[in-house]
């Protein structure tokens, strides 16, 4: 090998280091909000103006699963082919919150405030204990279960439809006419989970598989299976991965170590301890 080309490789190593490095650190100081996907991310936000335009003091699991129906996703085929519907989860919803039946129009009038609601909305409630649950468990699932660090809107709702003792999974349970129509909405839902981790893992080599991670974050379920359908999925993904390495090279991950470090010092020594 002549020097020059050494040099070229040596430089290459130095380069993905480097990436690595900032990637790993970035990463390593965020939530699993983070490894949501553009729809999961949208279903959690829906579900906070949802709440407050009930007036709710904090997000509950029912609002949670109705969040569902205000974003575009693969997943209302199977809603809709077992009956679950946005109208009957929220009738179950002004029940358990014992509207009245000439107070029926609050429906109407909360999903129309919804669809009408402005950038200026507060949203700013906070999610119950029972819901931060749903969230730890799926991204345990994602992990765990399903070998895949993105939650996606599959893997929430496979969540919430397993936590049997939540109101959201309830309200599902009911509207299934057997049990069996409870295994199937699950089976249908497992199958859609595994192609797009079997077409992740077929068709995007191991070292970067990272980056199809990534960009899966990135995106809403639709895209990502368009990618799919389209055979686009191992182009797309070398792209991201070249664009997001040129992003990191830029940052100074010196300096950002340097900023958390002073931060934190701030932070302990505003600490007072009683003896």
């Amino acid at each position: 090998m002549d020097l020059n080309r050494l040099e070229k490789v040596n430089l290459e190593k130095r380069r993905r280091h480097q990436v690595y490095t900032t990637l790993d650190y970035l990463i390593s100081g965020i939530t699993y909000f983070d490894f949501f996907s553009s729809d999961a991310f949208e279903i959690a936000k829906n579900s906070k103006y949802l709440a407050e335009i009930c007036n709710k003091k904090s997000v509950t699991t029912e609002f949670l699963l109705l969040s569902f129906f205000y974003s575009d996703l693969e997943l209302v085929k199977i809603f809709k082919e077992f009956k679950i519907s946005e109208k009957r989860i929220a009738r179950f919803i002004m029940k358990n919150n014992k509207v009245n039946n000439s107070n029926k129009k609050d429906l109407k009038a909360v999903l129309e405030k919804f669809n009408t609601r402005t950038k200026n909305s507060q949203h700013s409630l906070d999610y119950s204990y029972e819901v931060n649950k749903i969230f730890e468990k799926a991204s345990e699932n994602a992990l765990t279960r399903f070998k895949t660090p993105v939650i996606n809107s599959a893997i929430l709702f496979m969540t919430l439809l397993e936590e049997e003792k939540s109101l959201a999974s309830k309200m599902i349970k009911h509207i299934l006419s057997s049990e069996i129509d409870w295994y199937l909405v699950r089976y249908k839902i497992l199958k859609y989970l595994h192609s797009h981790e079997s077409s992740i893992r077929s068709n995007i080599i191991l070292n970067q598989h990272y980056f199809a991670y990534l960009l899966k974050t990135q995106l809403t379920d639709k895209q990502f299976s368009s990618l799919i359908e389209q055979n686009n999925l191992a182009e797309s993904v070398a792209l991201f991965r070249n664009d997001l390495v040129n992003q990191t090279l830029k940052i100074n991950l010196t300096e950002i170590l340097k900023n958390d470090t002073t931060m934190s010092m701030r932070i302990m020594n505003k600490r007072t301890y009683t003896i």
